[in-house]
C-alpha cells in the first residue's frame, strides 16, 4: 500500500530544497556558471582574498536559502488560504433540492 502524502511528510521524506529546480536546465547552467566564474575569479587572486570570496558566497548562500525556505512557506499559506476559500464555496456546486 503507498503511503499517503501526510505520511511522507511527517517521515521528513518530502523536502522541496532537494527537489526545486533539479530539473530546470537554466538554474543549472547558471549555478554552473558560477562556480565555473568562481574558480577563474580564484585562480587570479592570492589566497588572502580567496577566502574573503568563499565567505561571502556563503553567506550568499545563506541568504538564498532563507530567502527559499520564506517563498515556500508563503506560497504553502498562500495555497492552503485558496484551498479553504474554494472549500468555503463548495455549497455553491451543489444543487439545493428545491430548485
Amino acid at each position: 500500500m503507498d503511503k499517503s502524502l501526510l505520511h511522507h511528510l511527517f517521515e521528513g521524506e518530502i523536502n522541496p530544497s532537494e527537489i526545486i529546480g533539479i530539473h530546470n536546465d537554466e538554474l543549472l547552467q547558471a549555478n554552473e556558471l558560477r562556480g565555473n566564474e568562481t574558480m577563474a575569479l580564484f585562480k587570479k587572486l592570492p589566497n588572502i582574498t580567496r577566502a574573503d570570496i568563499e565567505r561571502m558566497e556563503e553567506l550568499a548562500d545563506k541568504a538564498q536559502g532563507i530567502y527559499s525556505r520564506e517563498c515556500f512557506i508563503y506560497g504553502f499559506k498562500l495555497g492552503a488560504l485558496l484551498i479553504m476559500e474554494v472549500l468555503a464555496g463548495k455549497d455553491d456546486l451543489v444543487r439545493k433540492k428545491s430548485e
